[in-house]
């Protein structure tokens, strides 16, 4: 059986809330909407319904979101960790 993690957060996590908190950040870094999505390489729709709580961030995109955002997951999605460092890509991209 294939554990779905991002199932799992939109059960323990309120979408709305979260939403509330990215998009508390986007705006933190000065980003609009189109601004966050184009560095995610998602549509602007997707981030106005992350924003709105209409839909969940895929698991696949929150190490991401939490590097663009320079959050770390546990602010974004839980509301704590604020002294907690951003993700870093793997990949060596910054």
């Amino acid at each position: 059986m294939i554990y779905d993690r991002s199932k799992w957060f939109r059960m323990v996590l309120g979408r709305k809330e979260v939403g509330k908190r990215i998009a508390k950040a986007r705006r933190s870094r000065g980003w609009t909407q189109r601004d966050l999505a184009e560095a995610m390489g998602v549509s602007w729709h997707t981030v106005v319904g992350w924003e709105n709580g209409v839909r969940f961030p895929q698991t696949r995109y929150l190490g991401t979101l939490a590097n663009c955002l320079r959050r770390s997951l546990d602010l974004i999605l839980l509301n704590r960790g604020r002294n907690a460092r951003h993700w870093k890509l793997v990949d060596g991209s910054s």
